[in-house]
């Protein structure tokens, strides 16, 4: 049980696998805690799956993060454009920003994220761009998601990640 893009080792003792949104506060909260947790301990990897909770690529959502398909798509776009590194410098970008961008602050971010904008721009408009996104959407109500995030430690479904400290004693 995995995700397209990975960061940790491959071989991991924990293989976390998240199913996010980049406007979720909640997300942005358990991101933090991964990356901290990510950090101090190399034998642990991380996996994101995509869940925006918004209609406009997700059929199941509320349209409660109006950016959230987009900042799912460029994800996925970084990803298909530039691997693995490129998904995750993405990544950080999106949550750095709480998901929210403009066209115009994307196109000026691009290049330091090591992307040609007009390549960019027609990948992330292109339908494509949408088929990790609706796949995941779907893994996720298959798995029975209630709310975001919703993660997973080998496989196993970490209920409680909102407690205080959840994430690091799960993951330990």
């Amino acid at each position: 049980f995995t995700g397209r893009w990975r960061t940790g080792a491959e071989a991991a003792r924990a293989r976390v696998v998240v199913f996010t949104d980049y406007q979720c506060p909640d997300c942005q909260r358990v991101e933090r805690e991964l990356d901290a947790y990510l950090a101090a301990h190399a034998d642990t990897s991380l996996s994101v799956k995509h869940f925006p909770m918004c209609p406009e690529c997700n059929r199941h959502a509320p349209n409660l993060h109006p950016n959230a398909c987009w900042a799912a798509r460029a994800a996925e776009v970084a990803g298909a454009l530039g691997g693995n590194d490129g998904f995750w410098r993405m990544h950080r970008w999106l949550f750095a920003r709480a998901g929210s961008f403009t066209k115009a602050e994307l196109e000026a971010a691009l290049p330091a994220l090591g992307f040609d904008a007009p390549s960019f721009q027609r990948a992330l408009n292109a339908p494509e761009s949408l088929a990790g996104i609706t796949a995941d959407v779907e893994e996720a109500m298959a798995l029975g998601l209630a709310r975001t995030p919703l993660v997973y430690v080998n496989g196993v479904e970490l209920r409680g990640w909102d407690a205080p400290g959840a994430i690091a004693r799960g993951l330990d």
